[in-house]
């Protein structure tokens, strides 16, 4: 059985929907200094280790839900993490069903 890597993403990557190729992703989580690698959807990402707890990385030109991998001399990221480049489902719209005309 392999042993998990001594580090971890944080979820969620944000942004995690709506995304475009070249969009700046923040990648969150612990012990990721020395990182030398970044796939998206299995594509290599540029990337910038910004501290030991944060990833910048640039999304390539993709469609659907891609998984998100991070390797480290500690390892890789499972690829439990994804983003998708679908557009973001809207928020419902809030709706009035009554008007009040006593103070509140």
């Amino acid at each position: 059985m392999a042993s998990s890597p001594s580090f971890r993403l944080r979820l969620p990557i944000t942004p995690a929907c709506g995304i475009a190729g070249g969009a700046a992703l923040s990648l969150s989580g612990f012990r990721l200094t020395g990182a030398t690698a970044v796939t998206i959807g299995g594509q290599s990402a540029a990337f910038s280790v910004d501290s030991a707890t944060q990833i910048t990385a640039t999304a390539p030109a993709l469609t659907g839900t891609q998984s998100v991998v991070v390797t480290t001399p500690a390892g890789s990221t499972s690829g439990l993490a994804t983003i998708s480049y679908e557009p973001c489902s809207p928020l419902p719209k809030p709706t009035l069903t009554t008007v009040s005309t006593e103070p509140v």
